[in-house]
């Protein structure tokens, strides 16, 4: 009896095991279809997100396109606007010309004698009006004769709106959903992820709690498509669903850890020792594959997490481009429009204020008293419409022209230099952005890599698996720690009000008013102390206003800033040889050169700061290298055809610049216009002034040659100039010598004997006011004068006859070159002023 009952029981034990068996194969089973089906879910998902963030990348593309229409549209309309503005003003004059004759009594009160001439006038100003009206759409005309430039832009605006897409905002927006949309989909796969590890955990353990993970991944699937479907559909806006995903997991979290909980405890008071699997492998076998299985579903997980911060770094990226894109757009534009302006204010309006002084002045010597009050109402006609004719621009009280630089600063060039910056720094940030995204897409790629280790590992036996199951461990920890160290580091951003503050400090530089430029970059920089660009720039100011060891103390901190190239350590090593710390100044110019090795500016800088430092030879030798490696540029430029930039005349210049003021500082005589170090620190003086004339006279020589021949001066000087004098004509071939002259003086002689010329040879004069070249003076003959003999030469025939234009005040020099030599220079000065007002 006992044996029967024992053989039952034993008989329902195993029926008891193999219905367990039955249901662990079928859990397993339908384990097994879930991660399918989470897979599937997955790869559906992944894809509309990637179909997403293609078609927020198109819709970018085409706001970009519409916002460059908006700035082509704008720019071309300002400039026929200022343009029509321009025609507009001298139809305008013209009319007020009939007019102020009409109100004045001109027709009523003048003499018979003087009628045809005032007739004369009355119609010239018709005539000319009449003509001035084609050239500007009549149109806008407001009924006070005024020009409604804003209906214009309106006008112009509407019409190219019609032809072309305009909306760049619209293709914005739709792209901001897209990315939108993109990232909420990957987040969506984060939790399809959570879902794929909690099946494989759930797979791979031997016990009740395996149900309780399995509820969870099917939670989290559930939660997963069903958000993907919310976000495809639109059911529900990207706030919402991304809410209620985040909501939903932490809910689904808590419930599956009280399941486990529970399952634990009631395994504990049931006293089960779970369902056995009965097959082949050996236990072993079963936990590798358990714990293989369980990584497999980790580093899917991780590649879902880094695959989301690839997306969203990604996207921050390209919101940061595509917002640096616009900003350099929209800077280009404000300066475009802003020269445009600036044509109508001065080539428009000051130039047409300056023409009726001109007759009013005429008028008043004439005696023509109602004429001159005439064009002076005009005048005030003109200055009413014109921004740059009003304070803080102009005064007519003084007589000087409108200060058209700070006219160009306040309209454009401090925004222009703001929207610049910006774009700049949207450009840094989206490099830090894409440095990121990029980084995680290795992490992807290391991830894959584990992953594949695994599946090798999974089809492999023997000692080898072990070794790939640790290298795959080590590459997923290893990629979860540099994934956190990627994802903790910040990306710096200059704020906003910094990059205003920058702006308004470079027009205060334009505007050369140094001390309000460093106040700007003072605010610049208080807001962000590293922001390299105010810190180079206040250091330049700070350098202007002589105040060098601040501006060194800067340039090292833009340094340290990150702004560490070729032209911050030219400037460095100026600053440096100003202050005569010739040692560190050379330091500074060779690491410029290690930047960038073709400056010829850093070269002849280095060959100024040998000779300051009593290095002549060096110095020479220098001199020598940048000279003919200038000469191969130029060579290399005609060779193919080309011209050679401009710059290089320029480089040879301020060469030769800083040549003179050496020269000038060791004679105790220096210039305003001048700078060098000071005179107790430069070495050997005698030697130096030696060597400095020379490399003057070279760099000089050089200069024109390029210019005008292509090729090295070659030869010597054989002609004698000697040295010049200058006077103004007095009766027939006299003059009056002098050193110093008013600046009404209607022209001045340059007087000089000569022996050893021959006829053909090239001639060619310049004219520097206060170390700048005045290019009007500047003339190129051929010689027709003979072997020897003494001659004058008026600096300018083209204003001789004037009754208006007058000399600019400052030192003079005059430069004659025979066929690129310098034969001789001389100098002379021209006062300022003493009244101009009645000009």
């Amino acid at each position: 009896m006992e044996s029967r009952q024992a053989n039952g029981t034993q008989e329902t034990e195993v029926k008891s095991q193999e219905a367990a068996s039955d249901r662990g194969e079928r859990f397993n089973t339908l384990l097994g279809i879930m991660i399918a089906v989470v897979t599937v879910v997955g790869a559906l998902v992944a894809w509309r997100s990637a179909l997403a963030a293609t078609e927020a990348g198109n819709e970018d593309d085409a706001g970009i396109i519409a916002a460059l229409n908006v700035q082509e549209t704008g720019t071309i309309g300002d400039i026929i606007s200022n343009q029509n503005r321009t025609n507009h003003l001298s139809y305008w004059a013209n009319r007020q010309v009939i007019e102020q004759m009409a109100a004045d009594g001109s027709l009523d009160n003048t003499p018979p004698d003087k009628l045809d001439t005032v007739v004369r006038e009355i119609t010239e100003a018709s005539d000319l009006a009449t003509a001035n009206k084609k050239f500007f759409p009549s149109r806008y005309l407001n009924p006070d004769d005024t020009y409604n430039a804003t209906r214009e832009s309106a006008e112009n605006l509407a019409e190219a709106a019609e032809k072309k897409d305009l909306n760049d905002q619209a293709h914005f927006d739709a792209a901001n959903v897209w990315r939108d949309r993109s990232l909420a989909l990957v987040a969506a796969l984060v939790v399809l992820g959570i879902s794929l590890w909690l099946f494989a955990a759930a797979e791979t353990i031997d016990h009740k709690v395996q149900y309780a993970l399995a509820l969870g991944g099917l939670g989290f699937l559930l939660l997963g498509a069903a958000s993907a479907l919310a976000i495809e559909t639109g059911f529900a806006g990207l706030a919402d669903v991304s809410t209620f995903m985040l909501y939903a997991s932490f809910v689904l979290g808590g419930l599956l850890v009280l399941g486990a909980i529970a399952m634990l405890i009631i395994r504990g008071k049931a006293g089960a020792k779970g369902e056995q699997r009965e097959d082949d492998e050996t236990p072993g076998e079963r936990r590798f594959k358990q714990l293989a299985t369980l990584l497999i579903a980790t580093l899917a997980l991780l590649g879902a997490v880094a695959a989301y911060l690839q997306a969203d770094a990604g996207n921050r990226g390209d919101t940061a481009i595509r917002r640096a894109q616009l900003l350099a757009a929209e800077s280009l534009g404000v300066q475009s429009s802003g020269e445009a302006q600036v044509n109508f204010q001065y080539g428009g309006a000051a130039q047409t204020w300056e023409e009726l002084k001109v007759r009013a002045n005429a008028a008043i010597d004439s005696g023509d008293s109602k004429a001159a009050a005439r064009y002076e109402a005009i005048q005030q006609g003109v200055a009413g419409m014109s921004t740059l004719l009003k304070a803080p621009y102009f005064d007519p009280a003084t007589g000087n022209d409108p200060d058209i630089t700070a006219f160009q600063a306040d309209r454009y060039v401090a925004k222009a230099a703001t929207l610049s910056e910006a774009s700049a720094l949207g450009g840094n940030t989206e490099n830090a952005w894409e440095a990121k995204s990029n980084a995680y897409v290795i992490h992807l790629t290391l991830l894959a890599t584990a992953l594949a280790l695994l599946g090798l590992a999974l089809t492999l036996g023997g000692r080898v698996r072990p070794l790939f199951l640790g290298v795959s461990s080590l590459i997923t920890v290893v990629t979860l720690g540099w994934m956190v160290a990627t994802f903790v580091q910040p990306v710096q951003e200059i704020p906003q009000a910094a990059v205003e503050a920058y702006g308004r400090g470079v027009g205060a530089v334009y505007k050369d008013n140094q001390q309000g430029a460093v106040a700007a970059f003072d605010e610049a920089i208080a807001k962000a102390p590293q922001y390299a660009n105010a810190l180079y720039w206040r250091a330049g100011a700070k350098a202007s206003l002589g105040d060098l060891e601040a501006s060194i103390v800067d340039y090292k901190a833009a340094q340290a800033a990150g702004k560490d190239d070729a032209t911050v350590a030219w400037e460095l090593g100026l600053s440096y040889y100003l202050q005569g710390q010739f040692d560190e100044a050379l330091a500074s110019f060779r690491t410029a050169l290690d930047r960038d090795p073709k400056r010829i500016t850093v070269k002849l800088a280095t060959a100024i700061a040998l000779l300051a430092a009593g290095k002549s030879d060096e110095a020479r030798a220098e001199y020598k290298k940048a000279m003919d490696e200038l000469a191969e540029q130029v060579a290399e430029a005609r060779a193919a055809g080309k011209e050679p930039p401009p710059s290089l005349w320029y480089y040879l210049d301020a060469g030769a610049d800083d040549l003179e003021g050496l020269f000038y500082q060791i004679n105790d005589q220096p210039r305003s216009w001048t700078s060098a170090p000071p005179k107790d620190k430069i070495k050997g003086t005698d030697a130096v002034l030696a060597a400095a004339e020379d490399q003057f006279n070279e760099l000089k020589n050089l200069a024109v040659a390029l210019e005008y021949t292509g090729k090295p001066v070659t030869g010597t000087l054989e002609a004698d100039i000697e040295p010049f004098q200058f006077g103004v004509p007095t009766d027939g071939d006299n003059y009056d010598v002098k050193e110093t002259f008013p600046s009404e003086s209607n022209d001045i002689y340059t007087l000089y004997k000569f022996d050893g010329m021959q006829d053909g040879q090239q001639v060619i004069w310049k004219v520097f006011v206060d170390g700048v070249e005045y290019p009007e003076y500047r003339t190129v003959t051929t010689w027709d004068k003979g072997a020897s003999g003494e001659t004058a030469r008026a600096l300018t025939d083209d204003f001789a006859f004037s009754s208006t234009y007058s000399f600019d005040p400052g030192e003079y020099t005059v430069e004659m070159y025979v066929n690129s030599h310098l034969a001789q220079r001389g100098y002379f000065m021209i006062d300022a002023p003493v009244d101009v007002s009645s000009k």
